[in-house]
């Protein structure tokens, strides 16, 4: 609240490391990093096993991965400490006793109140499908492919 929206504080530039999972992250790595005029630094895509070594031994300023979450339950369960899905070993004790405890919406409060990461874009996915459609393929995610890739029967 002390500075105008969308100015982004002085300091030193801002290494931002990328997950070669998806074209799109490159892409989103590019747009961050044009956001963060003079702190955003250089941009390196590595692979995810690379990833999670840099994430674990904290050598990374931002890291841009894909991150599940849905359902809840899942999804809070990444930040549990000591998961092998906690990339940036994230801790956090009311968390890990909501987790234990089975008291997901109790952990997703604490998730709200101390955020282990920031959810860029959620993809929520809708379909509508025909029963006349044959040989549907699924794609990333298990999305439904392009419309020009379905076959419709007669």
């Amino acid at each position: 609240p002390d500075r105008p929206g969308g100015q982004v504080p002085a300091g030193a530039p801002v290494d931002l490391l990328v997950v070669d999972t998806q074209q799109g992250l490159v892409r989103t790595a590019l747009a961050l990093r044009r956001a963060l005029g003079p702190r955003g630094g250089d941009i390196s895509v590595v692979t995810s096993e690379e990833a999670r070594k840099r994430a674990s031994s904290g050598d990374f300023g931002l890291l841009i991965t894909t991150a599940r979450t849905w359902p809840p339950e899942f999804s809070a369960s990444r930040w549990l400490t000591g998961s092998p899905h906690n990339l940036a070993g994230y801790s956090n004790p009311p968390v890990d006793d909501a987790l234990r405890a089975s008291n997901y919406e109790l952990a997703q409060q604490e998730l709200a109140a101390d955020p282990p990461a920031l959810i860029l874009c959620r993809l929520d996915r809708t379909a509508a499908v025909d029963a006349r459609l044959f040989d549907a393929r699924l794609g990333d995610y298990d999305g439904l492919e392009s419309l020009e890739a379905w076959q419709v029967a007669r």
